[in-house]
């Protein structure tokens, strides 16, 4: 049985961003926090699954699996999802990787 979700909105404040490391963009840094957002959005659902995850951008999936990254700000974000993974027994999987 599938279920298909909405879609969530999680809003982030400039300060967040202003505390990243400095770089031209952050598109990775946002689109891990997109990554992010499904698990926070919907834990009920997402919970003691294997969920595979959309998403065109190398490092924030491999971060995401990886639980990990040489850049110390997605490495923050990386190991705070992985930490909300194993609360809820997640195994994450993406279109490019799988763990």
């Amino acid at each position: 049985h599938r279920r298909m979700l909405n879609g969530a909105v999680f809003e982030v404040s400039p300060a967040f961003f202003n505390a990243l490391v400095h770089r031209e963009a952050h598109i990775t840094i946002g689109e891990m926090i997109g990554v992010m957002t499904a698990f926070s959005s919907f834990p009920d659902v997402l919970a003691h699954q294997s969920v595979i995850v959309f998403c065109d951008n190398v490092a924030a999936i491999q971060a995401a699996i990886k639980g990990s990254s040489s850049a110390i700000d997605l490495c923050s974000l990386a190991h705070m999802l992985a930490l909300r993974l194993n609360h809820l027994k997640v195994r994450l999987l993406s279109n490019m990787f799988s763990l």
